[in-house]
């Protein structure tokens, strides 16, 4: 289930315009390698 329809993003960063730095939205995606090591999942991506 999670290779076919997880949202899948990598973790990376930036900084922006304003100096905040800002990076893959956790809302929708589940953020890093769900077979491996994940960070975080958000309940849009569920």
């Amino acid at each position: 289930m999670a290779s076919d329809y997880l949202p899948k993003a990598k973790y990376k960063t930036y900084v922006g315009a304003d100096g905040r730095i800002y990076g893959p939205d956790l809302d929708n995606h589940f953020v890093g390698d769900p077979f491996a090591q994940g960070t975080i999942c958000g309940p849009g991506a569920l």
